[in-house]
């Protein structure tokens, strides 16, 4: 009679302690968001932050503009910049009568990402600002660029799937 290596029955169990092991994996896999990774300013509602480097962050922040399925007009990546085109009256939940919300117009915006240290600082402005001689679109309200860094915000911190 043969005797059975007892290396074989610690392997085994060291098999089957991997294969718990991994199945964790999926399951952060599964989490989305950067969570505490993301914030706003708490002295500037206008900067978003990113705890990340210039390089993670600039792809962290791509996949979360293809998310919300902003229109990417020009980007350049020296720069820092990203040039979408965004309508905040479209990006806002209030139910069927939202569509008839026009308080806001579709504008370019510039999203300038800024490396700071270990973290990106993200700040977004109009490109094209409507002319003097248009007195209803000065009426309109101005804090299109704010809408935007808090809608990606949101993204970045709750719903953010990686690729």
């Amino acid at each position: 009679m043969l005797e059975r290596p007892p290396t074989l029955v610690t392997y085994s169990a060291v098999e089957k302690e991997n294969k718990i092991v991994d199945s964790a994996e999926p399951e952060a896999e599964t989490k989305t968001g950067l969570g505490t990774n993301v914030y706003m300013s708490s002295s500037n509602s206008s900067l978003l932050i990113i705890k990340q480097s210039f390089d993670e962050a600039w792809n962290t922040f791509a996949q979360a503009l293809k998310q919300q399925e902003l229109e990417i007009t020009d980007r350049n990546r020296e720069e820092g910049a990203y040039y979408v085109t965004y309508d905040p009256d479209s990006y806002q939940t209030g139910g069927i009568f939202s569509f008839f919300n026009d308080e806001y117009i579709e504008e370019g915006y510039l999203l300038k990402l800024t490396p700071n240290g270990a973290e990106t600082e993200i700040t977004a402005e109009v490109v094209n600002q409507p002319g003097p001689d248009s007195s209803e679109d000065n009426e309109r309200p101005v804090d299109g660029a704010e809408k935007l860094l808090m809608s990606l915000y949101k993204t970045l911190r709750d719903d953010l799937k990686k690729k």
